[in-house]
């Protein structure tokens, strides 16, 4: 077992429904006054960050802000390396050139990672099968040097807001901006389409136009970046108002890999990013040393909005021309359009239970997963991975599949009881996915009837657990399957919670098959020794020698809550 993305989700509780019998008018008015307090309760939920995250990228969790919209992932963070600084000083002198800058603090660089569910390298020999970054959108102010950082996670919006001041006069290039100016982000994920919006703005009177003089205006770049490396492909290129990026893995045995084994199939991601409002003010007659061909203004009075449109070939054979194409027919009012669904999604999402647990900081964890799990968990056919849809590297930890034996199932262990099912839905696809090849190997490896899974899955019947040669545990072929028996029992118990929740009987259809042969499993591997059934060759933990366990707690247990679940 391995530590999922969040240790927020050690924190879920029930939240029991209520149930009352008024009339038609007392009922509207209690469900409002409800929702009322489930939102009241929610809006004092924030995070705040005093520092800018220096654990981005991970291999496991970025410490960062974290936006999603279920498929769509954006981790917020810095950028380590520096850049080279024009004309920053504490005395406004004009020869100075190079600022002395905090080696652990950098508010004037932020990076927005993006990655997506349905992204995945499809190469099966491990460790090469994992959800992968696409790339991100840097935007850099160099007058925010050693400049105050505060950022603030508000969850009942699902919106980062970043207020960062600066402490040092901007010499040159102009604009001059002052010190003490204090400029603003508003981020966001829309819950409805996969659309990032970053807002920027700088406090200040509209007034405020001379660039020469001590000013708030301030110089912003902003670029667009395809993550490399890894055997992908990437290119980039210029949009009117933006650019569109363009990451792919491609099935390519001409590589320089020590395993050239060839991907189960192309994944392809593409972003198209476009800004609003940019060219107001224009540029500065005199722009100096260190001004980028990518550098806008930022003034007071005239906001800028930057949008980026992700589509993978999972939703369209054509990715590249598709966000591009939905850059181009986006507008202002559309985006308030966006607005306005984004916040009425989660609006909606909040007011649907709540809970007050009489603890802040609980509290605090209990919602903070509740929004993590709206945020990486709404695509049907691509759970989010160990990490959800955070994925800042192409080296994440124990390849950020879907872990079996606890960490693919435990996330979902409190949206029953919370009212949020829906969340769900994407659970099942890897798992049913997986029946064939699980078919095969309870032949071939243990010669039985019903299923035998691996350690960890990937997506649409990824195998992620192949092992190169010589690697793997004797008796387990080139699989990983580490002793354990109990795989395929343990994914089903989140199936079994679900239909104890619902009832629903056309779920309890849709996995019936794959309940039908983890029994059928069962049936035969169980031996009867002494009037009773025992389990013999297992693990309940992640062994090495093909599993020497004899009756585990949790392999009995996990078997009891099948028979039983398949009963009901």
């Amino acid at each position: 077992m391995t530590p999922f993305f969040t240790v927020c989700l050690l924190f879920l509780f029930s939240v029991f429904a209520c149930s009352w019998a008024v009339g038609q008018e007392g009922a509207h008015s209690k469900s409002l006054s409800l929702e009322q307090e489930a939102l009241t309760v929610v809006a004092r939920q924030r995070g705040v960050f005093t520092r800018p995250p220096i654990y981005v990228p991970s291999r496991k969790v970025p410490d960062g802000p974290l936006l999603g919209n279920g498929d769509v992932g954006v981790v917020i963070g810095g950028v380590i390396e520096r850049q080279r600084h024009f004309g920053l000083g504490e005395d406004g002198g004009a020869n100075v050139y190079r600022a002395p800058v905090a080696s652990t603090n950098c508010p004037e660089r932020h990076r927005f990672w993006i990655s997506k569910n349905d992204f995945w390298k499809t190469k099966s020999v491990y460790p090469n099968a994992h959800p992968a970054p696409i790339g991100g959108i840097d935007i850099a102010i160099p007058a925010l040097v050693n400049g105050g950082y505060r950022v603030e996670q508000v969850l009942e919006t699902a919106e980062v807001l970043h207020t960062l001041t600066t402490v040092q006069r901007m010499q040159d290039p102009p604009p001059f901006t002052r010190t003490g100016a204090v400029i603003r982000f508003r981020s966001w994920v829309a819950a409805t389409e996969n659309l990032l919006i970053i807002e920027l703005s700088v406090d200040g009177k509209s007034d405020d136009v001379n660039p020469f003089k001590p000013t708030d205006q301030t110089g912003v770049d902003v670029s667009l970046w395809a993550a490399t490396g890894n055997e992908s492909e990437t290119a980039t290129g210029p949009l009117p108002d933006g650019y569109w990026a363009v990451r792919r893995f491609v099935s390519n045995t001409n590589t320089m890999a020590l395993e050239p084994t060839p991907s189960r199939q192309t994944s392809e991601a593409a972003v198209a990013m476009r800004l609003f409002h940019h060219r107001q003010p224009g540029l500065p007659w005199s722009r100096g040393e260190g001004w980028s061909a990518d550098r806008f203004v930022l003034a007071p009075g005239h906001p800028v909005t930057i949008v980026a449109a992700i589509v993978t070939n999972e939703e369209s054979k054509t990715p590249t021309e598709e966000a591009r194409r939905r850059i181009s027919e986006l507008t202002p009012q559309r985006i308030e359009v966006l607005r306005r669904s984004h916040r009425e999604w989660w609006r909606h999402f909040w007011s649907q239970s709540f809970v007050e647990i009489g603890d802040p900081l609980i509290e605090r964890f209990y919602y903070g997963s509740q929004y993590l799990m709206a945020s990486c968990s709404r695509n049907p056919r691509f759970p989010p991975s160990l990490f959800g849809n955070w994925i800042t590297t192409d080296g994440p930890a124990w390849q950020a599949d879907y872990h079996l034996n606890y960490n693919h199932q435990a996330p979902w262990w409190g949206v029953f009881s919370s009212n949020h099912p829906e969340l769900a839905d994407p659970y099942d696809a890897p798992i049913l996915d997986y029946l064939p090849t699980a078919r095969t190997n309870a032949r071939t490896y243990l010669g039985t009837r019903g299923v035998y899974y691996d350690v960890g899955i990937g997506p649409r019947g990824l195998e992620t657990s192949l092992m190169p040669t010589g690697h793997s545990i004797p008796g387990e072929g080139n699989r990983m399957f580490l002793g354990q028996k109990s795989n395929a029992a343990f994914a089903a118990a989140n199936m079994i919670l679900r239909f104890r929740h619902t009832l629903d009987l056309d779920y309890a259809r849709r996995v019936y098959p794959f309940l039908r042969e983890t029994a059928d499993f069962w049936e035969e591997y169980l031996r009867l020794e002494n009037g009773r059934y025992v389990i013999t060759r297992d693990a309940s933990g992640e062994v090495g020698d093909g599993g020497s366990d004899r009756n585990n707690a949790l392999s009995l247990g996990l078997v009891r809550m099948l028979f039983q679940g398949m009963l009901e």
